[in-house]
Formats: C-alpha cells, structure tokens, sequence
C-alpha cells in the first residue's frame, strides 16, 4: 500500500508543501492504520514548519489532526477495529495527518460518532481539546462566574465561549471589531476590541464593577500581566503560553491558581495515561457536538494540493482565520 502526503522538505518563513508518495508500513502490534478523510490546520502546525524540531527527520509530513477510518490493525490491537470512524490529537514529533494515510497508536484515538462528518471532526481536536481542558478537567468554574476569553473568534476561543456558556458562566472575550457578532453569536456577553485603550476598565464595568473570577489567556505576551491584575485575589487562570514574570503580573498580590495548558505535554512527557486523557476527552466533546450543548466553528475547506494547503497555512500565521481550516483528503 502507498500513501500521498504532503512534504516539508526545508523549514523556515518561506516554507512550502511538496506533494510525493511513500510505502505506508505494517503497523506495530498496538497500533493502527488510518485512512485519513479531513485534517485540520491549526497555528502550531504552520509555526513549527518554520522553527521545525530538533527531533523531526527531513523529508517531514505535517499536520496534528485528523480524522478518517481504520483500516488495518497490529496484532495486539483491542481498542479499534478495522471500519471504525476515529479521530485524533497527535503528537507534533510525528505529525504525518497531511497525508492519505497515517500508522498511530490505537490509544490516542477517539469515536466520530454517526451524526458528525469527518471535516468537523477533525476540525475539532488541537482547538477544542485545549478549550475542553481548561474549562472542563483543570479550572473550578461554578454558574454565575466570571470569565474573560482572550481571542474569542480563533479556533480555541470559539470553543471555550461555547464551553462557557454551557457551564452558565458570565463571558467576556475580546477580538478585532470584525468578529463582534460572530462572536456574541457563539454566546459571548460582552465584547471588547483587544486594541481598546481603556480595555482593562471596560472589562471590570462589564463584569458589574468587580474583578474577574477566571481568564482563559490564548495571547500571553503583554497581555498576561494585566490579565492578572484583573483577576481577583485567588483567582484562576488558565495559560496556553506559560507563566507570566511575577515582576510584572503582581502574581504574590493577586496569588492566583495559574493552569498550563498544553495538550503537547502529553506527549512530550511520554505519559500513557495522559495520552489516553486525550482521547477521553475526544470522546467528551464529540458526545457535546452531537447532542448539541456545543457547535462547530466556521470552516473553511482546503484542496489537498501542495499550494492550497501552503497558502492556508500562511494565512493561520498571519491571523487572519476565523473558525477553522480543514483539509479535505478524500
């Protein structure tokens, strides 16, 4: 059997796809074949084909998520069987989803149920899974509280609105002012351009004059120490970017429980049990996708061509996306 993939044979700002084929392998004993249908784009994936990895071999395929079919099995397999719809968060040493087919172990995977197509499933794991983590498994959050969602029109934030409503928190986002009512359509209370001058103000008048209960901070950067002031004392927040200098955020005034949120951790630790946590909490959000508590994100499919793909990932480094980009395999 042989696969078409898509290539990164030099990494760096000017990175481009090179479409080519291989043999795909007999699968370990625990692991399986996939067919890939529909993989997803996500900002790390277009930043590491610039930075790249110590650890990636050249010639490399890209791409964390997908979704697709099984289609063969290792001897040792138990998990999967062959015809199973599955999706998947991989790991970013091996990437490989921009391909036709792809071997992964049979623990990290997670049921597509009926009802969902294979591009909105695959749509969902890097941005929903991150979302899910913090709201869902890390953060205490109870109805009623307080929440501020930095970048509520990308692919985490779309979700973690959602997720926040679902728990009947009170939501503040920001964005840039042409995804306002996108984003109040996804269920935010207040929306705030992230440029605003007076930002920090206005977002403690939209929480009734009082600060904030939680932040789900997606930008980190200059934004983190004054997403700590607004937190109040104890607060929680969650970060996708690590930990803000304490000379800066005032993190002993404020004393906050601070949650790193990295679902590439998993991987990099090498722990098992984190790695089946993922698919786990695959299987929780697809079931919220299908029963309707939460909604896809807007998706915009890609052709699998070495251009299109190229192109779309360019456009996820300059920020410009709004939802998610799929690409479409078969």
């Amino acid at each position: 059997m042989q696969k078409t993939a898509l290539y990164l044979k030099d990494i760096g700002k000017t990175f481009y796809l090179t479409k080519g084929m291989t043999d795909v392998p007999t699968p370990a004993p625990h692991n399986v074949i996939v067919k890939i249908k529909a993989a997803s784009i996500n900002p790390v994936d277009a930043k590491l084909a610039i930075t790249g990895h110590p650890q990636w071999k050249l010639p490399y395929i890209p791409g964390l998520d997908g979704a697709g079919e099984v289609v063969q099995t290792g001897e040792d397999v138990s998990l999967v069987t062959e015809g199973d719809a599955v999706a998947w968060h991989g790991n970013f040493l091996y990437g490989g989803a921009f391909a036709t087919h792809v071997e992964l172990p049979e623990h990290i995977l997670f049921s597509i149920p009926d009802s969902v197509s294979p591009v909105v499933a695959a749509s969902v794991p890097c941005a929903g899974l991150t979302a899910w983590l913090a709201l869902i498994h890390r953060m205490k959050l109870t109805s009623g509280m307080n929440i501020l969602i930095e970048a509520g029109s990308g692919g985490v934030g779309g979700f973690a609105i959602q997720i926040a409503k679902m728990l009947k928190l009170h939501v503040i986002t920001t964005t840039s002012p042409r995804n306002h009512t996108y984003v109040s359509k996804l269920g935010a209370d207040h929306v705030f351009n992230y440029r605003h001058p007076q930002l920090a103000n206005e977002i403690i008048h939209a929480a009734g004059g009082e600060k904030l209960d939680a932040i789900l901070d997606t930008v980190g950067y200059s934004a983190s120490p004054r997403n700590i002031s607004l937190l109040k004392h104890e607060g929680q927040y969650a970060s996708l970017l690590g930990i803000p200098h304490a000379e800066e955020a005032d993190v002993f005034k404020v004393a906050p429980t601070i949650y790193i949120i990295a679902l590439g951790g998993a991987y990099m630790s090498g722990s098992h049990e984190a790695q089946c946590r993922l698919a786990t909490m695959g299987d929780e959000l697809l079931a919220a996708l299908k029963d309707g508590s939460i909604h896809q994100l807007p998706i915009a499919e890609i052709p699998f061509t070495d251009t299109a793909v190229t192109q779309a990932m360019h456009r996820q480094l300059a920020g410009h996306v709004t939802g998610k980009q799929v690409v479409v395999i078969e």
